[in-house]
């Protein structure tokens, strides 16, 4: 994959090669727009599989409690006009199949909510007493449409249509710094007047209201092998956070292992392989893979504007899915062709948020800063050897030095640094 390399301008300087980045730069490069995406991967990700299904939009029950059921219904139907522009036309890298959400017998009053909340919300859900041929007993099941992309051959036609119309795709290119309507990367950088990062957090981002909305989380991904073969989308309905996709290899198994609350790695791990093993114990579980995301927590992605730039970002869409991302790329590229809708205001930073729920939210902020503030040693800066300190405001860690930035995984987020700042897991804030 080609690397940026000296200068280059563009109309529209998109940072992230995620599903909503490259959705974003496909829609603009298409409308006539230069644009140039960077990433910081060494490529596309091989093998990957998604399941895009409004039965696994699980923020929608966030939205109904947070904003209101008009809300959730205005949501609920921007994702199923997504998902039936999935299924509409013929794609060799999307299939059509039924998703299952299903319940063990102590979660029946979940499933009876979600269920509530789909009719409510004008969403096709039924009753399914089979469960989609759930390999392990559970008391009941809802059903409805989905689709099972292969994420791989998504991308590559993604990448294949943005560089036909013009647009260039550059990987291993990570962002160091944001100056003057210019991006800089390690080994080039790019002149732009419109700035779009759609990748976790842009640098910046101070604002407390909104920094309250947004959480990052550990997730954990393998897949299972050896059993009996599932040909359905599953979505269990617990607070574990275990989520099961069949793939043509065997079974997806992804963990929110954040939500455990556990500040080591390996008890997260051990709590992941014990939960696939109490349900499909005559699988094989391959090899681990994490990733870190950043999740809205009121259930709507955030599309707005850095104050005091012209940079504009898209955060919080890991929690909605694909269905989600290719929504925010949607509203995205039509705030950016200048054809707003009036709906497009519910995902703006400054939406109205309950007073109650803010205040929930920095409560949160707080034990995440008190636990990070009662570890040993805190990491040193990868450029000057300083030791940071982690702020809880911008959910980061600062070097009062130099001003380097990092991710609460040590992840350089804008120099003068031009390196990763190794963390031991005990250095690493509680996710």
């Amino acid at each position: 994959m080609e690397r940026l390399e000296g200068g280059c301008r563009a109309d529209v300087a998109i940072v992230g090669g995620g599903v909503t980045g490259l959705m974003l730069a496909s829609a603009l490069s298409q409308a006539g727009c230069r644009v140039v995406l960077l990433d910081t991967r060494d490529g596309l990700a091989i093998g990957e599989h998604c399941a895009a299904s409004m039965l696994l939009a699980e923020d929608l029950a966030r939205v109904e409690a947070v904003h209101g059921l008009d809300a959730a219904r205005q949501y609920a139907s921007a994702l199923q006009t997504q998902l039936r522009a999935l299924l509409s036309v013929p794609l060799p890298y999307v299939r059509e199949c039924t998703g299952y959400a299903y319940a063990f017998p102590d979660e029946l009053p979940l499933l009876d909510k979600l269920h509530a909340l789909h009719l409510s919300v004008q969403s096709p859900c039924s009753i399914a007493p089979d469960a989609g041929g759930c390999p392990f007993p559970v008391a009941l099941s809802l059903m409805a449409r989905a689709a099972v992309i292969d994420m791989t051959a998504w991308q590559e036609a993604l990448l294949a249509a943005i560089r036909r119309n013009g647009g260039r795709v550059f990987f291993r290119s990570r962002v160091v710094d944001m100056r003057d309507g210019r991006l800089i990367t390690r080994h080039g950088s790019v002149n732009a007047p419109q700035i779009i990062w759609a990748d976790r957090k842009p640098p910046g981002l101070t604002q407390k209201a909104l920094l309250a909305l947004l959480e990052s989380r550990c997730l954990v991904r393998c897949i299972l092998t050896g059993g009996t073969p599932l040909y359905s989308v599953q979505q269990p309905v617990n607070g574990g956070g275990l989520a099961l996709c069949p793939v043509p290899e065997g079974i997806l198994a992804r963990w929110d292992a954040s939500r455990l609350g556990m500040p080591a790695q390996q008890e997260r791990l051990s709590a992941f392989e014990r939960a696939p093993h109490r349900l499909l114990p005559d699988w094989t579980i391959g090899e681990f893979r994490y990733a870190q995301g950043v999740f809205s927590l009121d259930g709507l992605p955030v599309i707005g504007q850095l104050a005091g730039t012209q940079t504009l970002f898209i955060t919080g869409t890991d929690g909605c899915g694909v269905l989600g991302a290719m929504h925010a790329a949607e509203v995205m590229a039509r705030r950016v062709l200048g054809h707003t809708l009036p709906e497009d205001a519910l995902y703006r930073p400054d939406r109205p948020i309950p007073s109650a729920f803010l205040r929930a939210q920095t409560k949160h902020l707080t034990r995440i800063y008190l636990r990070s503030m009662l570890r040993r040693g805190a990491p040193v800066c990868a450029h000057c050897g300083c030791r940071m300190r982690y702020s809880v405001a911008a959910q980061r860690w600062e070097c009062p030095y130099c001003g380097s930035c990092y991710t609460m995984l040590g992840q350089l987020l804008c120099g003068p640094g031009t390196a990763d700042a190794p963390l031991s897991v005990r250095q690493r804030p509680d996710l």
